[in-house]
């Protein structure tokens, strides 16, 4: 029944992926109006938002949604705005975050990675030095990117939920109640 007619060839799968159909603009405002619209306090959805952004500026490849949802479940943010959130780290993105991640890492730990590693013959005492001006980077960064994230999410989803309440209240108070003859 919700399947398609036709089925999509890899190529056009990995296209869809790459570049939405409808492109990327009504993509975000999409997903935008989708964290507007949950029915979380707006601390909730902006600490969950924040969460899934500061994840998604770790080097943790491939663990960026269950990092997100274990910090928006610790700070008792909203979940699904942390899922959310953690899309900013996509396969386009993820190559300039990881490029912030080493040049904020090794501007605050003073050290760079001396030698590249095959990672077929690489031990952890061996990436150690590549991955912990990630890692430091990743932290300060997302750091500064949450703290963003929430002052633009908060006060967006207050207004459009004292917005929503206000139209509701006067829908309200235009409809006819029972039993009250005019």
């Amino acid at each position: 029944m919700f399947k398609r007619r036709a089925r999509r060839s890899f190529r056009e799968n990995v296209r869809h992926a790459v570049w939405p159909r409808s492109g990327w603009r009504r993509a975000l405002r999409y997903l935008w109006k989708r964290i507007l619209r949950l029915s979380a306090s707006p601390h909730g959805v902006a600490a969950g938002a924040s969460a899934g952004i500061f994840a998604a500026s770790t080097p943790l490849i491939g663990l960026h949604i269950l990092l997100g949802i274990a910090l928006a479940f610790l700070i008792r943010g909203n979940i699904f705005a942390a899922a959310i959130g953690t899309l900013l780290a996509n396969p386009l993105t993820i190559p300039l975050i990881l490029a912030m991640d080493y040049e904020i890492g090794t501007a605050f730990a003073g050290e760079g990675a001396e030698k590249t590693v095959p990672f077929a013959s690489a031990g952890l005492a061996d990436i150690w030095p590549l991955f912990k001006p990630l890692l430091i980077g990743g932290i300060i960064l997302g750091s500064g990117l949450a703290l963003c994230t929430y002052a633009v999410v908060y006060p967006a989803v207050a207004g459009f939920q004292r917005r929503r309440r206000a139209r509701m209240a006067e829908i309200r108070s235009m409809a006819p109640r029972p039993g009250v003859s005019s």
